[in-house]
């Protein structure tokens, strides 16, 4: 099932869209989507799509957002940086601790990054660390 949303992150909403298995138990592990620079929820060859697809039927809820100022979420892109990436990404791990229930120790959360995308995971990762 696809489940679109949308999250404030900073002044800017950010479009995303969930893939849930058909049954959500709290041992579902969420993937989240780093895209490069110029990536967005789609992809080329939509292979972003045909990877949440398969991790839908293999029972992780996959979620996929555009960043701000790229695919149909809102900002200008001289405001995007690694900075504002890293936020955008917290801010959507928020929205998906208030969906999927905050107080469940079992839920696993994962960052897939590639190109550019890697530094975000890194970056949110070492955030995360620092507290």
């Amino acid at each position: 099932m696809r489940i679109p949303f949308q999250v404030e992150s900073g002044k800017n909403v950010l479009m995303g869209m969930i893939h849930i298995p058909h049954k959500v138990e709290s041992k579902n592990k969420i993937a989240l989507m780093c895209y490069g620079f110029n990536g967005e929820r789609t992809e080329e060859h939509r292979m972003s799509v045909k990877l949440s697809e398969q991790m839908e039927e293999s029972g992780i809820i996959m979620v996929r957002v555009d960043f701000r100022a790229q695919g149909i979420s809102s900002g200008d892109m001289s405001e995007s940086s690694l900075s504002t990436r890293c936020e955008d990404i917290w801010n959507v791990l928020n929205f998906l601790e208030g969906c999927f229930g905050a107080s469940d120790p079992n839920r696993a959360y994962y960052l897939i990054g590639f190109s550019d995308g890697a530094r975000v995971a890194t970056g949110v990762l070492t955030r995360e660390e620092a507290k």
